[in-house]
C-alpha cells in the first residue's frame, strides 16, 4: 500500500505518543476520541489493523452522510484506483461514521483530500460515457497550499518529539523564507489554536480525560510542547499582519474607450440643424469637447481639468474644469453651428466669447438631445 507524507507523519506521531509500535485491543470507541493524541492513537490502530479495501466503503458512507458531495461524485469515487485512497482519510471517515466528535479542521482536511482523490476518477459509464471533471478553485488552491505548510510544521513537531522536546526551528523564519501569504498564515494560526487550548487545559489539570491522554508527558515536556505550538501561532499571526500591511494596492485595470462610453446616451444626428455627432470614443483623453443641446439650443464647451483629458462615467462627462466649462444659448443655431464645425480653436474661443447670451455652468450630463459636435 502506498502511504502519503501525511499518513507517515500521523503514524509516526501516534507511535511516539502511544509509547510503542504495536496496538493491542479492539477498534477505538467513539467516546474515547477527544484529544488530538486520541486521534493519533486511533490513526495508529487503523493503520495496523485495516487496509485500503476496507476503508473505501467507509469513505463512501462518509460522503453519503455529508452535504458536500453530489451523487455523481459518490459514484465516481468507486472508480478511483484503490491505491489513490489515503489511509488517514479512511480512518477519519470510519471514526465519524461511528459517531466520534472530530475537530472541524481535521474534517475539512479529509474533505479536501477526497476532492483531490476524485480527480483520478476515470470515465463513468452510465448509459453514455460521462467524464467527471473537477475544477480547482482559488479556495481549493489556498487549502492545498495551507495543507502543505502545515504538513511541514507537523514534520518539525516530529523532530521536536524525537529531539527530547527541544527544537531550533523558527516558524517565523520558515514562513518568511517560503513567502507564506497572509491568508495561509491566518489559517495556520487557526489550525493550531485548538491544540494550544487543549495543551493549556491539560496543564491546568481539571480535565481527567486530557490528563489521561497526555499522561506520558511530564509537566516540563507539556510546557515545552505548548511553547512550541504557541510560537507557531504567534509567528503566523505576525506574518499575516506584516503581509497585510505591506500588500500593494491592486491597480485597477484600465477600461477601454468602448467600455467607458458604452452607456452614454446622445443624439446621433439632427436633421433640422444638419449636424451629426462624432464617435463618442474620441471624448476619452480629449482636452476640449464641444456639445450642442438641440432642445434648448445651448452650445457648450467642456475643458479638461488636467493633462489626463476628459473621460466618461455612465452618461456623464468627468474630469472637466468646472470654472472653464460653460454653455450659452444660441439665438440662431443654424448660423453659428457651421462656423463651430469649421473654425480653429482660437477663432472658436473668440466667437464663443462674442455670443451675447449669459454663460451658465455645465453639469457633465449628456442626454438624447445632445449632439457631440467636435473635440479639440
Amino acid at each position: 500500500m502506498l502511504k502519503t507524507k501525511e499518513d507517515k507523519k500521523a503514524i509516526k506521531r501516534a507511535k511516539l505518543l502511544a509509547g510503542g509500535d504495536k496496538f493491542i485491543g479492539s477498534e477505538p470507541e467513539p467516546k474515547s476520541i477527544r484529544t488530538r493524541m486520541d486521534i493519533n492513537k486511533a490513526y495508529n490502530w487503523y493503520n495496523y489493523s485495516c487496509d485500503i479495501k476496507q476503508m473505501i466503503p467507509w469513505i463512501i458512507e462518509f460522503m453519503k452522510n455529508s452535504d458536500r458531495y453530489t451523487q455523481e461524485q459518490i459514484v465516481a469515487y468507486r472508480t478511483v484506483p484503490d491505491y489513490r485512497t489515503i489511509l488517514t482519510v479512511g480512518a477519519i471517515a470510519r471514526m465519524v461514521n461511528n459517531g466520534a466528535d472530530i475537530p472541524y479542521e481535521t474534517l475539512d482536511w479529509a474533505h479536501e483530500k477526497i476532492l483531490e482523490i476524485l480527480t483520478y476518477a476515470p470515465v463513468i459509464k452510465k448509459g453514455e460515457s460521462v467524464q467527471v471533471k473537477y475544477t480547482v478553485s482559488v479556495a481549493d488552491r489556498v487549502k492545498e497550499k495551507t495543507s502543505t505548510i502545515i504538513g511541514n510544521m507537523e514534520e518539525e513537531l516530529d523532530k521536536f518529539f524525537d529531539g527530547g522536546y527541544a527544537s531550533e526551528f523558527k516558524p517565523y523564519d520558515y514562513m518568511k523564507k517560503n513567502d507564506v501569504k497572509a491568508i495561509h498564515a491566518s489559517k495556520i494560526s487557526g489550525y493550531y489554536e485548538a491544540l494550544r487550548a487543549e495543551l493549556q487545559e491539560t496543564l491546568i489539570g481539571k480535565d481527567d480525560q486530557l490528563k489521561e491522554g497526555y499522561s506520558r508527558l511530564t509537566k516540563p515536556q507539556l510546557r515545552r510542547y505548548l511553547e512550541f505550538v504557541n510560537n507557531i501561532i504567534l509567528d503566523a499571526e505576525s506574518i499575516a499582519q506584516i503581509k497585510k500591511a505591506t500588500r500593494k494596492t491592486r491597480k485597477p485595470k484600465e477600461k477601454s474607450a468602448n467600455q467607458l462610453t458604452s452607456k452614454l446616451k446622445y443624439l446621433k444626428e439632427s436633421g433640422p440643424y444638419k449636424i451629426a455627432s462624432i464617435d463618442p470614443n474620441k471624448i476619452i483623453k480629449a482636452q476640449t469637447l464641444i456639445v450642442f443641446n438641440s432642445k434648448y439650443k445651448k452650445l457648450g464647451i467642456y475643458a479638461a481639468a488636467d493633462s489626463n483629458g476628459l473621460s466618461v462615467k455612465g452618461t456623464t462627462i468627468i474630469n472637466y474644469d468646472t470654472a472653464k466649462s460653460v454653455s450659452k444659448t444660441l439665438r440662431k443655431p443654424e448660423d453659428i453651428l457651421p462656423s463651430v464645425l469649421a473654425t480653429g480653436k482660437l477663432a472658436l474661443n473668440k466667437m464663443f466669447t462674442g455670443i451675447k447670451t449669459a454663460a451658465s455652468s455645465l453639469n457633465g450630463r449628456i442626454n438624447e438631445d445632445t449632439i457631440l459636435v467636435r473635440i479639440l
